[in-house]
């Protein structure tokens, strides 16, 4: 069983969290500060963006991998990692100021909606 689906969307999220992270290695060394964010907060915002794609992609190509190993709707697969892809490169340009931007929200809200469509994929293949 090949899992194309998850990979196609993994595979841009994976290069997206190999450029936060790079991001930040590149602050930590002009700034010169190895731990924490030592009140830059250009340096706390790129951590912060690098932080909340780790803290939230990695249970969204999970669920949608279960989703699809369960047999899910290819569509809504599909669906499930235009969102997620969509979301995290939403959010991330949306946190790039003080005030709350309508990105930075509509990034979440699509995030959100990847978790839930993968989640109701799961729940529906276990109950049939």
């Amino acid at each position: 069983m090949t899992l194309a689906l998850t990979a196609i969307y993994a595979a841009p999220l994976g290069l997206l969290a190999i450029g936060l992270s790079t991001s930040v290695t590149l602050l930590r060394a002009k700034t010169k500060i190895l731990i924490g964010e030592g009140g830059d907060d250009a340096l706390l915002l790129g951590i912060r963006r690098h932080g909340n794609f780790i803290e939230t992609v990695p249970l969204a190509l999970i669920l949608m991998l279960l989703a699809e190993l369960g047999g899910g709707w290819t569509v809504l697969i599909h669906i499930a990692g235009v969102a997620l892809l969509a979301g995290r490169v939403f959010h991330m340009i949306g946190l790039s100021g003080e005030s709350i931007s309508f990105l930075r929200g509509a990034g979440s809200m699509l995030t959100n909606l990847s978790v839930v469509t993968s989640i109701a994929m799961i729940v529906l293949a276990a109950a049939s």
